[in-house]
C-alpha cells in the first residue's frame, strides 16, 4: 500500500447548486501539496483572527447585509474587498491547480441512459465529481504524477445520500487496474471534513460559488465563458491562474449520450465495465430469485 508523504499532494472538493432548488450542480476543487495546504491553512488562521470571522463560506458573505448574517452584515464593501482579495490570494499562491464542472441537472436527468445513471450516480453533484476527476487523471498523466493523492471532500448531514453515493465513486474507479497511476486513489485516500474547520474546503467553497453564479448570471443568458465576461470576484480566482474550468452545456451532454448509444448499438453494451459488471449482477439476483420463488410455489404446490 502506498503511504500519503508530506510532498504529495490533497485535493479538497466542495460542491454548489446541490439545493434541490438549484437547476445547476457543480463539483470543484483545488489541488495542493500538503505543504502548501499547510501554509494556506496558517495564512487563513491568521487572516481570520485578524479580520474576525470563524470560517468564510461563500454564500453568507455574498448575502444581502439586511438578512443579518453574521459577520458579513456588519462589514463594508472596503472590508469585504480586503478580506475577499486576501482569501482569493492565498489560494492563488498555494494552490497548484483548481477544476470545476457545471451541470444543468434536467439535461443531465433527460439526456443521460437510466442504466448508466443507475449505476453511476443520479446524483447531478457526484456525476460531475467523476467528470472532474477524469480531468485529474489526465493532468496527473500530463504531467507525469505517480505519487497517490488523497481526496476530502465537505462532511454531508446525517442522512443525506451524497456521501454514499462518492464512496460508491471512488470503488468504481478502483476497479480500474490502474487507478493508483490514474488518479492516486489508494486505500485509506478518501476523507471527509468540516468545511467549518477547514480552510482548503473553504478555498473550495469560494471556486464552487462563483461557478455557479456564472452559470446563472452569464452562461445562462450569454453563453460567453471568457475571463473578461466574469466579475471582478470571479475573475481574482481565473486570469492567468491554473485551473480547468467547464461549464457542460446541453449540446455537449448529448453528443456524450449519443456516443453511449452508438457505443452501444455496436457492441451491446455499454462503455463502462462498471455498469456492465452491475447490470449482469442484478441480472443474476432477479434470475436467483425467480428460481428461488419457483422453488418455493412448487413445494408449496401452487
Amino acid at each position: 500500500m502506498s503511504v500519503i508523504e508530506i510532498d504529495d499532494y490533497e485535493v479538497y472538493f466542495d460542491d454548489s447548486g446541490t439545493d434541490s432548488r438549484s437547476p445547476v450542480a457543480i463539483a470543484a476543487c483545488y489541488v495542493a501539496t500538503k505543504v502548501q495546504w499547510g501554509e494556506l491553512v496558517r495564512n487563513w488562521n491568521e487572516t481570520k483572527e485578524k479580520e474576525g470571522f470563524d470560517f468564510f463560506h461563500m454564500t453568507d458573505f455574498m448575502v444581502n447585509p439586511e438578512k443579518g448574517v453574521k459577520p458579513y452584515c456588519d462589514w463594508d464593501e472596503r472590508k469585504k474587498e480586503r478580506v475577499y482579495n486576501m482569501l482569493t490570494t492565498f489560494i492563488r499562491i498555494r494552490a497548484r491547480y483548481g477544476f470545476a464542472l457545471t451541470v444543468v441537472k434536467n439535461d443531465y436527468d433527460d439526456l443521460i441512459p437510466e442504466e448508466m445513471k443507475k449505476h453511476l450516480g443520479k446524483d447531478h453533484y457526484v456525476w460531475a465529481v467523476r467528470c472532474v476527476m477524469g480531468r485529474i487523471s489526465e493532468w496527473r498523466e500530463y504531467w507525469g504524477m505517480k505519487r497517490p493523492m488523497r481526496y476530502i471532500f465537505s462532511e454531508t448531514p446525517k442522512g443525506k445520500g451524497t456521501r454514499g453515493e462518492i464512496l460508491d465513486l471512488t470503488d468504481s474507479l478502483r476497479d480500474d487496474p490502474d487507478t493508483t497511476e490514474k488518479y492516486g486513489l489508494v486505500k485509506d485516500g478518501l476523507g471527509f471534513q468540516d468545511m467549518k474547520t477547514s480552510p482548503p474546503l473553504q478555498a473550495a467553497d469560494i471556486l464552487a460559488w462563483n461557478m455557479l453564479d456564472h452559470h446563472l448570471k452569464v452562461m445562462t443568458v450569454s453563453g460567453k465563458d471568457d475571463v473578461r465576461d466574469c466579475s471582478s470576484r470571479f475573475r481574482c480566482l481565473r486570469e492567468n491562474a491554473q485551473v480547468d474550468l467547464g461549464f457542460l452545456t446541453r449540446q455537449q451532454l448529448e453528443r456524450f449520450a449519443q456516443r453511449i448509444e452508438k457505443y452501444k448499438q455496436r457492441t451491446g453494451r455499454f462503455p463502462s465495465r462498471r455498469v456492465e459488471r452491475l447490470i449482469q449482477k442484478e441480472e443474476r439476483r432477479k434470475a436467483n430469485t425467480a428460481k428461488k420463488q419457483g422453488i418455493w410455489s412448487r413445494n408449496r404446490g401452487i
